[in-house]
């Protein structure tokens, strides 16, 4: 990071949390993989082509900060089924809970393809081993495609919105160059996506770069 970089992002006002609407194109990739059609190479062919589009047009927005989007996962738990060393649990829950046969009305979690629980005693299948660094991998590429410096999708501390829980009107007492604007949260936790469109997403960063110029120039 260059020193210009470094103090632009001193006295950055304005950011997002990283996650992305999704193209149509990388929900079929992921749609064809899961499917076993594409294969993992191909799949992540279409991914960097999505990352290199969405940086650009971040950069086109103006934003100081970037993120590929967390166009690499389907959802942000997705990680944990691909590790190796754990069997889906097809048993009973007697045995493990005081009162088994309590039931909650409901659709049956597996009948939905929620198959998230996994053998307490089963043995692992393989030894558990972190053989690569998924997340910085993750930020190399999306280093390498952005000519601006680029966001880590990982645990930050509490926003400001967080902590007043009740209002901006507390604000009115810090200083305005230490003041910021972001969205609340992701567009886009998962592939799925949320109520609004590509254009609106983008209309809405967009509308807040201009507040930004508008507030501190």
């Amino acid at each position: 990071m260059t020193e210009t970089q470094r103090r632009r992002l001193a006295r950055m006002h304005v950011d997002h949390v990283g996650s992305l609407l999704r193209p149509e194109s990388l929900k079929e990739a992921f749609r064809a993989f899961g499917a076993g059609r594409l294969p993992r190479d191909a799949l992540e062919a279409v991914q960097d082509a999505a990352i290199r589009a969405v940086i650009a047009r971040q950069e086109e927005a103006g934003l100081p900060i970037v993120s590929d989007g967390e166009y690499r996962r389907l959802n942000w738990q997705v990680s944990f089924s691909e590790v190796a060393g754990w069997d889906l649990w097809g048993g009973s829950w007697k045995g493990f809970l005081k009162n088994p046969d309590l039931l909650l009305p409901g659709e049956k979690p597996l009948s939905r393809g929620e198959d998230a629980v996994v053998s307490f005693r089963a043995p692992a299948t393989a030894r558990l081993a972190l053989t690569r660094n998924f997340l910085l991998a993750e930020y190399r590429f999306a280093a390498s495609v952005a000519r601006t410096p680029v966001k880590a999708m990982l645990m930050g501390p509490d926003r400001v919105a967080q902590m007043c829980a009740g209002g901006f009107e507390p604000l009115r007492f810090v200083p305005l160059d230490q003041l910021a604007i972001s969205p609340q949260c992701g567009f886009a936790s998962g592939i799925g996506g949320n109520f609004l469109t590509e254009d609106e997403q983008w209309r809405k960063l967009d509308a807040m770069m201009k507040v930004a110029r508008t507030v501190w120039g």
